[in-house]
């Protein structure tokens, strides 16, 4: 084949060429950094979820260390509570034996109405229990009597029947207040 093309022509053509050659070239280029581009930024979409998933995680884990710290304080807490509970029973203070005790000493025809117990503890001696009573008593005699046979135990310590105890001679409405040393 013979080329009657003109030189002139010959380089329209070529430039033609070179133009489309440029344009394919400059478009797969476009392509592929678009292509290139949005691969990066589904890398990132794909990072930030991971980052997001982690700080989830990370806070979580917060969240339970300081939960699991509450839990500790509150064992603690208890623990604390049933050493004392456990301190307390070591002392082995029963309410029903001290009122068998009392109710031992109590004459016939006397009765009690009212008991209050306090336990105070104090820094130089054991714990001692206060105990306060109130009662009736058909009258004086017995009332004495009553406070000797308190008075005869050592375990009753400090026995108190206030001066109006003593007023009436018959149909006594007493008081009475002592203490009993813990061992």
């Amino acid at each position: 084949m013979i080329n009657l093309l003109s030189p002139k022509e010959k380089l329209v053509l070529i430039e033609e060429e070179n133009q489309k050659l440029i344009l394919i070239l400059g478009t797969i280029l476009f392509l592929a950094l678009f292509c290139f581009a949005l691969i990066l930024l589904s890398i990132k979409i794909h990072i930030s979820g991971e980052l997001e998933t982690q700080k989830i995680f990370l806070e979580q884990k917060k969240l339970d260390s300081s939960s699991i710290q509450e839990i500790e304080q509150e064992i603690k807490h208890q623990n604390l509570s049933f050493l004392e509970l456990k301190t307390f029973y070591e002392k082995d203070f029963r309410k029903s034996e001290i009122l068998e005790m009392v109710s031992q000493k109590l004459p016939s025809n006397t009765y009690l109405t009212n008991f209050r117990l306090s336990t105070v503890m104090l820094k130089e001696k054991e714990n001692e229990l206060s105990i306060s009573l109130s009662g009736f008593s058909p009258d004086r005699d017995v009332l004495m009597e009553f406070q000797k046979n308190l008075e005869s135990e050592d375990i009753f310590q400090e026995v108190d029947f206030p001066p109006s105890n003593w007023v009436k001679p018959n149909d006594i409405d007493f008081s009475v207040s002592f203490k009993i040393q813990l061992e």
